[in-house]
């Protein structure tokens, strides 16, 4: 049984020079869906759009090869939840963002395989399929591991900083700057942050 067409399911070379000469056309028609369809993702440097994804790739492509131990491209590997801290800790993304995109990836690898008439047996469609959807659990894993993270900071700050408004108001600023990119939401932090350092330095306080 096939899935792509009737014509013969692809060989191991096939599948193993697919996965080798469509490797930047894939990753480029990902990165071009994702800045199209998730507005966030507009404006990150492309190191950081990109991120773990060319790796993710490379391990599907290893799981589809014949003789390898590796049942899906997430197997022995926290690859993927570390995408998802990344996501949480360099973007403005929010959870579904990040399900999103790698619904995208997993859309554009099979309309690759269509595009050069390269035809998957059911086996190499589920490795593909369920590796995706298990690097979508993953990442969400761990992007709400980095914001739990914060948001536990961020409140023992306000805890043990409540007696300080000036302190508070500084407190979330900074929390502005790390989370948001609206630059005029931005710009308004950075003056907070600035106008605590100055009234620190005034009283001959320390600054922190």
């Amino acid at each position: 049984m096939n899935t792509l067409s009737s014509t013969p399911e692809a060989t191991p070379d096939m599948l193993a020079a697919f996965f080798t000469e469509t490797r930047d056309d894939v990753m480029s028609r990902w990165a071009a869906q994702v800045i199209s369809e998730i507005p966030v993702s507009t404006g990150l440097d492309s190191p950081v759009l990109i991120d773990t994804i060319p790796i993710l790739y490379d391990d599907i492509a290893e799981a589809v090869s014949p003789g390898v131990v590796r049942p899906f491209a997430t197997s022995k590997s926290n690859l993927a939840r570390m995408h998802g801290q990344e996501r949480a800790r360099m973007t403005n993304y929010g959870p579904g963002d990040v399900v999103h995109e790698l619904q995208l990836f997993r859309d554009v690898i099979f309309y690759e395989l269509k595009a050069q008439f390269i035809n998957l047996g059911v086996h190499e469609c589920e490795i593909i399929g369920k590796s995706i959807d298990i690097a979508t659990r993953e990442a969400i894993a761990g992007y709400y591991l980095v914001v739990a993270k914060l948001n536990e900071t961020f409140i023992a700050s306000l805890s043990h900083d409540l007696r300080n408004p000036l302190h508070v108001a500084n407190s979330i600023a900074q929390l502005m700057q790390m989370k948001w990119s609206d630059p005029d939401l931005i710009s308004m932090a950075k003056r907070v942050c600035k106008k605590r350092f100055c009234r620190i330095s005034e009283r001959g306080g320390p600054v922190g």
